[in-house]
């Protein structure tokens, strides 16, 4: 019905007392996406939500948390909404941390100024999680180049390790437009460097997304925040050059468990292969199966774009742990016809003891053949 919905606002308010949780789950979701044209719900909602008899037993959370969304949906812009939901993301009592932080994530993607909002948030006690989401909320918002970089350098200032490491990746992803971050983040790679000797939080090291329990203010506690600096210091390619000789002193620490991060660094800055295969190599040849997997992953990542990855891949292809094998075969499935060299030792695979691995490798041939038959030979 488009606008000619906003008619049916006063309907939808009054299904919100009704005794079905369903109905009300309706009726919130409807306001929700018909948006600003009911913010005639706008008062309705707040008083529905600053009932303390209203939704604090479990079968009305959702209900709450989701008409928290619809709030901020029908009036984004609006102070009392706003200074509703900062208050409700450290209310745990009331709602769910998703229904409130999803709310004021709406709130963040229609502001033209949110940065005094995520600030106010900030303030409040609430968890690495909720920080993360809200940043990356306004981050998604800010069309302007120059103002995001600008508020994430402010956020590098902050005390809150979360807070720091979403930013940092968040200025690598933006690659060489994010170059004013080069000396911040340079004073960063040296104020975390002792995180590479600490093995308190393995997640990191995999690149797992962060569990929200593992972060600290203290920058020593854990080692994230570090391999997270050596990645975005890589990718904003030749702009960071100074630091090269500290990437390639670490990619040749064998105990450095970011030594693959760093080499990859350091070949996104100066495009050299020389430095970076051996390191992936050696890695790959590690007695331990946690750090030939690593070596992988880095091997991966730069696969579409290093095409002597593939002579890693194959030898992946032969690695005595299962996932690594799987990993090496999927890593040359997307790369597609690129990957025509691999199809030999695919077909060795063929007296693999695993059926897995047979039968990927199996497909994969049979699908580089289908390609480019005349390619490949008999």
């Amino acid at each position: 019905m488009g606008q000619d919905a906003k008619s049916a606002t006063p309907f939808l308010v009054g299904a919100l007392s009704d005794p079905e949780i369903d109905v009300r789950l309706e009726a919130l979701r409807t306001l929700e996406a018909l948006g600003p044209s009911t913010r005639g719900a706008r008062d309705p909602l707040l008083t529905l939500l600053r009932d303390p008899a209203y939704g604090v037993s479990h079968p009305w959370l959702q209900v709450r948390a989701t008409a928290q969304m619809a709030l901020a949906a029908i009036a984004p812009q609006d102070h009392a909404v706003i200074s509703y939901l900062l208050d409700a993301i450290q209310d745990s009592d009331r709602a769910t941390p998703e229904g409130p932080v999803g709310a004021l994530c709406e709130v963040l993607a229609h502001s033209s100024n949110g940065f005094p909002i995520l600030k106010a948030a900030f303030e409040r006690s609430i968890d690495p999680l909720s920080k993360i989401m809200l940043i990356d909320a306004l981050v998604r918002a800010e069309p302007e180049r120059r103002r995001k970089v600008s508020f994430l350098l402010e956020l590098l200032d902050n005390r809150d390790y979360a807070v720091k490491y979403e930013a940092v990746r968040l200025l690598g992803q933006m690659g060489p437009v994010a170059t004013e971050a080069f000396s911040k983040l340079t004073n960063l790679f040296s104020l975390t460097t002792d995180e590479k000797n600490m093995h308190a939080n393995r997640s990191f090291m995999t690149g797992i997304y962060i569990d929200k329990a593992s972060f600290d203010t203290d920058l020593t506690s854990y080692w994230g925040l570090h391999r997270c600096t050596v990645v975005a210091l890589g990718q904003l390619g030749p702009a960071a050059r100074e630091v090269i000789p500290f990437l390639a002193q670490e990619a040749r620490d064998t105990a450095n468990p970011f030594r693959f991060d760093a080499a990859v660094a350091r070949w996104r800055i100066d495009g050299k292969n020389d430095e970076l295969l051996p390191v992936l190599a050696a890695g790959l040849a590690a007695p331990d199966s946690s750090t030939r997997g690593l070596a992988l992953g880095r091997i991966t990542e730069i696969s579409s774009t290093c095409g002597e990855s593939v002579g890693l891949l194959v030898k992946a292809l032969g690695d005595p742990e299962m996932k690594i094998r799987l990993g090496a075969i999927q890593t040359l499935a997307d790369l597609g016809t690129n990957a025509l060299t691999a199809v030999p030792a695919l077909e060795g695979l063929a007296s693999d003891p695993k059926f897995l691995v047979r039968a990927q490798a199996r497909k994969l041939v049979e699908t580089l053949q289908a390609t480019t038959p005349s390619k490949i030979a008999p």
